[in-house]
C-alpha cells in the first residue's frame, strides 16, 4: 500500500484486516521511519514527504495488538540527519 492511499484516513481497518490475513502464525514486524513523513519523523536518511502521520504510525503498532508478534525492528532511523 503506498502512502498516498492512506491520507486522511485511519489505518485501522487495514490493520484489523492483516490481523485476519496473519491468524496465529508467527509474525515479525519492521517498520521502516521514512514511511513516515519528515515533519514527524525528520531523523531519516530518505525523507518521504506526504508519508504518514504520527497518529497512522501508532494505528499500525496497537493494531499489531493480539498478532503472534515474535520480534520487531524500526529501520531507516539516523537521529544525526535531524541536527544537519
Amino acid at each position: 500500500m503506498q502512502a498516498e492511499q492512506c491520507w486522511h484516513t485511519s489505518l485501522a481497518p487495514l490493520m484489523a484486516e492483516v490481523r485476519q490475513q496473519m491468524g496465529d502464525g508467527p509474525v515479525y514486524l519492521s517498520f521502516d521511519i521514512d514511511s513516515l513523513d519528515p515533519i514527524w519523523a525528520p531523523g531519516t536518511g530518505t525523507p518521504e514527504v506526504g508519508g504518514l502521520t504520527s497518529i497512522q504510525a501508532l494505528e499500525i503498532v496497537r493494531g499489531c495488538r493480539g498478532l503472534n508478534l515474535i520480534g520487531a525492528d524500526l529501520v531507516e532511523v539516523s537521529p544525526l540527519r535531524r541536527e544537519r
